[in-house]
């Protein structure tokens, strides 16, 4: 009961912060007060699409299962059957500090069954240790990710810690939609312009709510199995996505619709318990996000995440063993140690399949007018989506302003 407690705790903590880092990403109007326009082009946040995996980019949520590949490969091996899910990254920590203690790796690996905190040299050798982060994301990622960070991030500057890691995903749909069943079509975004763009189409049975405003439909995906072998057992574990599409009832409606469903935990969690199954007629545009936050310290710190970045403030010393030793004759320890940068991507592709190789099942079973009864969720504007596992934890946020960026 405890234990189950406090995997909620620790899901709602992560959601929180998931929700407000939607809400900072999400676009804004031009002005805020009334005289914006509607549909003027958004001037505050980043203004384009938009995608993060909330499980990889929090340092608080280091600990849930999601996240415990962030840091490495861990002890054996992992296979994965069903969708792409990849992780590469870890924590580099600068040479100058002496090494990583052995209290440190301990915590590292027995914590978050790690191996990838390394030491480098930011200091003397800044190529090579930014060489080193790129080819640890690369491989993490099968080769699809590996332009995270670059020289300018810790030359000329006092680096400490950087943590990197960069996520991919790439899923099956449960019910694949046809190719044949894909049209092109005029996506509006905000500021008024249009985007031809192909739309998935599919008219089925699916879980579905409407609001005040907006709609929400779930899509599922294929579930997945994860065999480990960790020592010398072999374990088997299968979990499951669904990626819930949030879509504004008006082409500008999203910044108002993104502030309802990020209020609180507890409202996405009301928001998705009133999904019923109905008849719905869809129309969702293909659409790949690569986005490469790679300056995600300074948006958490200006939401109140600061202090592990100040240097006057944070003090994470004991994870090095020159922390803790004192020049002869000088009883003043080595200055305080902080966090120095974070560096996110995240890739998300959506097409017919979700993922090369699905079956396709579900092009136009039934025809619309032998079922007068449907919903009509028709994407043609910007719109939120999440991916969910099973156990609420959301492992994927993304806003789509223009298919086709």
């Amino acid at each position: 009961m405890a234990a189950a407690a406090a995997a909620a705790t620790a899901r709602d903590g992560q959601t929180a912060l998931a929700l407000r880092l939607a809400k900072h990403l999400a676009p804004q109007p031009a002005a805020d007060d009334d005289s914006a326009a509607p549909g003027a082009a958004a001037t505050r946040g980043r203004g384009g699409n938009a995608v993060f995996s909330p499980a990889a980019a929090s340092l608080a949520a280091l600990a849930l299962r999601v996240s415990r590949c962030v840091l490495g490969d861990g002890r054996g091996y992992h296979t994965l059957v069903g969708p792409h899910l990849l992780f590469g990254g870890g924590v580099w920590v600068d040479g100058s500090r002496g090494g990583l203690t052995d209290a440190f790796r301990g915590v590292a690996s027995e914590s978050y069954n790690s191996q990838r905190v390394q030491t480098v040299s930011f200091t003397d050798e800044p190529k090579a240790a930014v060489k080193m982060i790129k080819e640890s994301v690369k491989k993490g990622t099968n080769s699809l990710i590996d332009d995270i960070i670059c020289e300018s991030d810790v030359v000329g500057v006092a680096t400490d810690i950087v943590l990197a890691n960069a996520v991919y995903f790439k899923g099956v749909w449960r019910h694949s939609f046809h190719p044949h069943g894909t049209w092109p079509g005029a996506f509006f975004r905000l500021d008024g312009s249009h985007a031809e763009v192909s739309f998935m189409t599919a008219f089925e049975t699916m879980r579905i709510a409407c609001f005040d405003g907006f709609k929400v439909l779930k899509l599922p995906y294929m579930p997945w199995t994860l065999v480990t072998c960790e020592d010398e057992k072999v374990r088997t574990y299968e979990t499951r996505y669904s990626m819930f599409v949030f879509l504004p009832d008006t082409r500008d409606g999203i910044t108002a619709m993104v502030d309802v469903v990020t209020a609180a935990p507890a409202s996405l969690r009301g928001i998705l318990d009133q999904m019923t199954e109905r008849t719905v007629r869809v129309k969702l545009p293909k659409f790949e996000i690569s986005f490469n936050w790679d300056d995600l310290e300074v948006d958490l710190c200006r939401l109140g995440l600061s202090v592990p970045f100040s240097p006057e403030e944070a003090d994470l010393r004991g994870m090095c063993v020159a922390d803790n030793i004192t020049a002869e004759g000088d009883k003043q320890q080595r200055r305080p140690m902080s966090l120095s940068k974070v560096a996110h991507m995240a890739v998300v592709k959506v097409s017919e399949a979700g993922s090369e190789g699905g079956e396709l099942d579900s092009y136009l079973r039934s025809r619309p007018e032998l079922t007068p009864d449907f919903v009509e969720f028709i994407a043609d504007h910007p719109f939120t989506f999440l991916i969910q596992d099973w156990s609420g934890v959301i492992v994927f946020v993304g806003h789509v302003l223009d298919p086709t960026k």
